[in-house]
């Protein structure tokens, strides 16, 4: 059979650092990789902006798929909707199906939108439900028992249950890489491969989709799941034999170090057999001087941790993520002493925060002295723990406007007061880091001056998010050019963290 997967890979809000070239979806290229093992033909429709019917129709002509496969974030669920209403419109014949983060975690949502377009629902993995319902359609057998699969009959839904997680990774097909442009996709056009080498993590923070998703699968007490250290090399092997150019590896994994068994089996054969420099995401909860030292020695050049927030009754009590703060900074410390550059991930405008609850993530992230700090708009994920608390406090807005990120109504937050922590966050971590270093006599006075300022609720807040949003446009296209002229440069640049903001 011909298989369409369909991947819009773009946001709804403007975004200046947003890539022209699009990103790497491992979930598509291992579905690819199983659908082609057993024979089936399959092609991608890399959707990096959002498109007209006109186009849109023309690229689903050309390749006059059985079955068109979407994988769909929630705020482009709406987008993908329309898309498959197109096909059905012109294309009566071909079946849809949507599959992905929104279709897992919201699936009565999807079944119950009005007008649904799509055939076929699928839940949580797709490798095995939509090989099992490829195989069916092209033997025209009833595929209304296939397991994960909410099956259109009737104009309801056939709810099937969930078939248990995939227990052993290397059990699939090496992922499909070639089914995508991969060698112009963002990442390797800065000769850097995207890997992901383990599903699943271990906590469970209330923000993420990872807790919800556990609570799909029968078998959810084996929800983290590793490649062996074998097949995790062959893995990379497969990429930088096909892609030369290679020079990076970006381990994409929750959690690199998830078990510290198999990471040092895995960090010493990456070493013999691979000796590339790479990034890595770790957890603060788990940090192991053994390890910052065994990532060091194997070519780490930069780790990525979680903060999401510097107030502590939040992070614990909200957020669910018990660690204090006097772990991170010596998880953070110890990277810095070993050499290796530390990248932060932080939100603002959570439930019951306020603009002095976010100045703590602030100066959290001033005293961590990371190389950069990466800060985003909190986001309720539908069904997710901080969702249901979200709602349950009245904070979600009647109808979410992606296109501002405005999702929460907080009286104590308005919208305007977290675009304005939003977009002031890189330039105030640095101005209470140099007021860190500063005499401790003046440094008190200075930080107690600047806190009043920034809390004060009469600030210019609409002019200062204009004027961020404008020098932020002419950073990023300052970097776009180097980044296409010369990859090597910017890529040099990139980890000696001068573009960093």
């Amino acid at each position: 059979m011909n298989v369409l997967l369909i991947y819009p890979d773009y946001t709804t809000r403007w975004d200046p650092d947003e890539s022209p070239y699009g990103y790497y979806s491992e979930g598509l290229a291992s579905i690819s990789a199983v659908l082609k093992r057993a024979g089936h033909n399959v092609y991608l429709l890399h959707l990096k902006k959002s498109h007209n019917k006109e186009y849109f129709v023309e690229e689903i002509r050309k390749v006059s798929p059985d079955i068109a496969a979407f994988t769909c974030r929630t705020t482009l669920f709406k987008d993908v909707c329309q898309y498959a209403n197109w096909i059905k419109e012109d294309f009566g014949e071909i079946y849809t199906l949507i599959g992905g983060y929104h279709p897992t975690l919201a699936p009565k949502d999807v079944a119950s939108s009005k007008g649904t377009p799509f055939d076929f629902i699928c839940i949580g993995e797709g490798e095995f439900t939509l090989l099992e319902l490829v195989d069916m359609l092209e033997n025209n057998s009833n595929p209304e028992g296939i397991r994960n699969l909410w099956v259109k009959r009737n104009g309801d839904y056939k709810i099937n249950p969930v078939r248990p997680l995939i227990s052993n990774l290397d059990e699939l097909p090496l992922p499909d890489i070639d089914l995508f442009d991969y060698a112009n996709l963002y990442s390797p056009r800065l000769n850097t491969a995207p890997v992901i080498i383990n599903r699943g993590c271990p906590f469970t923070c209330t923000y993420c989709c990872n807790h919800q998703f556990r609570k799909v699968y029968p078998n959810s007490n084996h929800y983290v799941r590793i490649r062996s250290p074998e097949g995790s090399i062959k893995y990379i092997e497969n990429i930088i034999n096909k892609y030369p150019n290679i020079k990076i590896i970006n381990f994409m994994d929750n959690i690199l170090p998830v078990n510290k068994d198999w990471f040092f089996e895995f960090i010493e054969m990456y070493k013999e057999r691979i000796n590339l420099p790479f990034i890595a995401r770790y957890h603060a909860a788990l940090h192991n001087k053994e390890v910052v030292k065994a990532l060091k020695e194997a070519g780490c050049y930069q780790v990525h941790f979680g903060i999401e927030s510097g107030n502590d009754q939040i992070r614990y009590k909200i957020l669910k993520r018990p660690i204090p703060k006097e772990k991170m900074i010596e998880a953070l410390n110890d990277c810095h002493r070993a050499g290796i550059t530390t990248l932060t991930y932080n939100m603002v405008g959570l439930p019951y925060e306020d603009k002095k609850k976010f100045l703590e993530t602030v100066k959290l992230n001033a005293i961590l002295d990371a190389g950069r700090c990466i800060l985003s708009i909190f986001f309720p994920y539908p069904n997710t723990t901080l969702y249901e608390i979200t709602k349950a406090g009245g904070f979600l807005t009647s109808k979410p406007d992606y296109i501002h990120e405005k999702y929460l109504d907080q009286p104590q937050f308005p919208h305007q007061h977290v675009l304005f922590c939003h977009r002031t966050f890189p330039f105030m971590v640095r101005l209470y880091r140099l007021i860190n270093r500063l005499p401790n006599v003046i440094s008190k006075h200075l930080e107690n001056t600047i806190d009043r300022i920034y809390t004060n609720t009469h600030l210019p807040h609409n002019t200062v998010i204009a004027i961020s949003d404008g020098i932020n446009w002419l950073y990023s296209w300052s970097k776009r050019p180097l980044a296409n002229l010369s990859p090597n440069i910017y890529q040099w640049l990139r980890r000696r963290m001068v573009f960093s903001r």
